[in-house]
């Protein structure tokens, strides 16, 4: 069975300004992918603000499970996975060892910062009949023009 691949900033939190053969994306901190099934499980988180922002005390809370962020900088213009398993982490994949699940149906993701404040977040549900919903926030400039 292919992984579940859920794509938030191709369906909520960018916006792609189409000028002659250029495409810019917004300025935002967001949940950009989530894969919810399989055994490799992962959240991103993509920077693509200009300034770096450090993730030191940082939680990712999937569906009320709190899981703390290893200490981290995230550069501007990276993408970071958060994976729910075990394994070794590297500059763009880090591991939680976490108990927390995606059940690929109804998830609910959060972002929050050292102070509690939610940066970002991703809702979404699968319904029996019909098509995905999605709801997400992110810090940047969303507006249309």
């Amino acid at each position: 069975m292919l992984p579940l691949v859920i794509i938030a900033l191709s369906f909520i939190c960018t916006y792609a300004a189409a000028e002659g053969n250029t495409t810019a994306i917004i300025e935002s901190l967001v949940i950009s992918d989530v894969v919810a099934s399989g055994d490799n499980k992962y959240v991103e988180i993509s920077n693509n603000l200009s300034e770096m922002y450090s993730l030191k005390n940082w939680d990712l809370v999937i569906n009320g499970v709190q899981i703390p962020l290893p200490e981290h900088s995230l550069q501007s213009g990276q993408k970071l996975r958060f994976h729910l398993g075990k394994g070794e982490g590297n500059d763009t994949d880090m591991f939680l060892d976490s108990a927390a699940q995606l059940n690929g149906i109804t998830d609910d993701i959060i972002l929050k910062n050292d102070t509690g404040k939610t940066i970002a977040s991703l809702r979404y549900e699968k319904p029996a009949k019909g098509s995905r919903y999605y709801n997400a926030t992110g810090v940047g400039q969303f507006e249309a023009p």
